[in-house]
């Protein structure tokens, strides 16, 4: 998985403050991926709009999930989907 965050600002980061918190980031992640969910899709989308809810500087989000086994015997490699948003 890949998590991609874009947030507002202008300025020097010289403090903690202005950063996001990774550790927002792995509990959003972590709380999300529990829920079996039949789609990519639908955990991507979900995943996006709760990282985004975390921290209301977040311009936009971009989650990239795959399933580096899929269930397919004619394909080798890993398959997957992207979303992003922007707020």
């Amino acid at each position: 998985m890949d998590v991609e965050l874009e947030i507002e600002g202008n300025e020097k980061v010289s403090d903690l403050d202005q950063t996001f918190n990774y550790e927002t980031a792995y509990s959003v992640i972590t709380k999300r991926m529990s829920i079996p969910t039949p789609l990519l899709e639908t955990v991507a989308e979900e995943m996006v709009q709760s990282l985004a809810d975390a921290d209301k500087r977040i311009r936009s989000v971009r989650v990239k999930i795959q399933k580096k086994f899929p269930p397919f015997a004619s394909i080798q490699g890993a398959v997957g989907v992207s979303y992003k948003k922007e707020y």
